[in-house]
Parts: structure tokens; C-alpha cells; sequence
């Protein structure tokens, strides 16, 4: 009712203005008729901005509020026939972070629960695998990503082990933390300023340990 109230107002000065004899609306600016035209137009515009913003977070907060239940919830309803018509295809993905591969195969590729014991077991394990996703550490994105095709890889049995020897370049802190993906992990610095710049602001705690000057920091 106010976006059509402000839209009548525009209108009504727009013939007024025409009506005075002016040709365009610009003509009539300075004037008071052209004041009143340029406050009604201001008043719109930032009437339908904010009722825009205001849709658009009610529409947000709706969709994450009910997206995860509404994938569920279609899950269970479904019945083993109807679900594997409906299954989606696997398609083979490679993921750096182990627990993204298995809460897609949870969400996406899994049959639905029977019974109610099941689905507790199924809610218990989507809840694990969101605590582990959640203390793992990826790599800050920035700018604008491209999209790219990821090369399949060996599985690495070792690549959870912490190797003794490194390259002086090498973070020996990220080396040892077995969060980290693997390429993460064995990341070497071009010169040995940029290292410890690294270390200073990204490991700040556990340089701690070596402030006292008895224990080697390997450095």
C-alpha cells in the first residue's frame, strides 16, 4: 500500500509538472513543483530498497532455517522403491576435506532410515561429521575463483603422518598439523623472511612455546 501510495504522488506531479508546460521533468528542478518531484522519487526509491532487503534476509532466514529438515524429511517419506527411482546418480567427486565426501554421500547418494532408531543413528552422524568439518582448516579463498576440474589422486596412506625431515622452507608447524590437506602441509615459502612472517602471524602460539630459549625451534 505505500510503495502504490508514493507511486500515485509520483504520477500526480509528473502531469503537474507537464501541465505547467514543461516538457521534462529535469526542466522543472530548482522550481518548487520540481523539489516536491525530486523528495517523492527520493522517498520511493529508498521505500523499495528497504522493503527489497527486507524480503530478501525473511527469505534467507526462512531457507536455512528449513533446508536441512526439508532434505531429511524427504528422505525418510520416501520409500525404498520410490527413492531408488529417484536416486540421484553417483557421480564420482574428488574432495580435498574427507568429511565433505561423506556428508554428500549421507545427504545425496544413502537410503532412508526404516526405523526410528535408524534415523536417530543418521541425525547422530550428520551432527559428528559437521563437528569435524568444523575444526578442520582450508585455505582462505580470494578474489574470484575459477572453476576448475580436479585431477583424480592416489590416496596417500602416509599423508596423516608427520615426516621427521623437511625443507628448510617448510613450516614445521603445518607439517604437523594433520588437519591440514596435504598440499597445505608440505607448502614451501620462497625465501626465509616470508617463512617466519608466516609463522609470526599464523602460529603465534605455538612459537610461544620456544620463547624461553631452551628447546630448538628448528628454524
Amino acid at each position: 500500500p505505500e510503495v502504490r501510495r508514493l507511486r500515485r504522488v509520483c504520477r500526480a506531479l509528473t502531469a503537474e509538472i507537464r501541465s505547467q508546460g514543461y516538457k521534462r521533468v529535469k526542466d522543472a528542478a530548482g522550481t518548487e513543483i520540481g523539489e516536491r518531484k525530486k523528495r517523492a522519487d527520493a522517498e520511493l526509491n529508498s521505500t523499495l530498497t528497504r522493503l527489497r532487503e527486507e524480503t530478501k534476509e525473511r527469505n534467507r532466514r526462512r531457507h536455512f532455517r528449513k533446508t536441512d529438515t526439508a532434505i531429511f524429511n524427504q528422505q525418510y517419506e520416501l520409500d525404498r522403491t520410490s527413492h531408488e527411482a529417484k536416486l540421484q546418480p553417483h557421480v564420482p567427486r574428488t574432495y580435498q576435506i574427507l568429511e565433505r565426501k561423506e556428508l554428500v554421500d549421507l545427504l545425496c547418494y544413502s537410503t532412508p532410515s526404516k526405523t526410528d532408531e535408524e534415523a536417530h543413528l543418521r541425525r547422530l552422524r550428520y551432527i559428528r561429521l559437521l563437528v569435524r568439518w568444523q575444526d578442520r582448516k582450508e585455505s582462505p579463498r580470494r578474489g574470484k575463483q575459477s572453476v576448475t576440474i580436479p585431477k583424480p589422486q592416489a590416496a596417500n596412506p602416509s599423508s596423516a603422518c608427520v615426516v621427521e625431515n623437511f625443507d628448510p622452507l617448510q613450516c614445521p608447524f603445518c607439517l604437523s598439523d594433520t588437519r591440514l590437506s596435504p598440499t597445505d602441509r608440505a607448502k614451501r615459502k620462497s625465501k626465509t623472511n616470508k617463512l617466519w612472517d608466516h609463522v609470526e602471524r599464523i602460529h603465534e602460539q605455538e612459537l610461544a612455546a620456544f620463547d624461553s630459549g631452551f628447546r630448538k625451534c628448528g628454524l
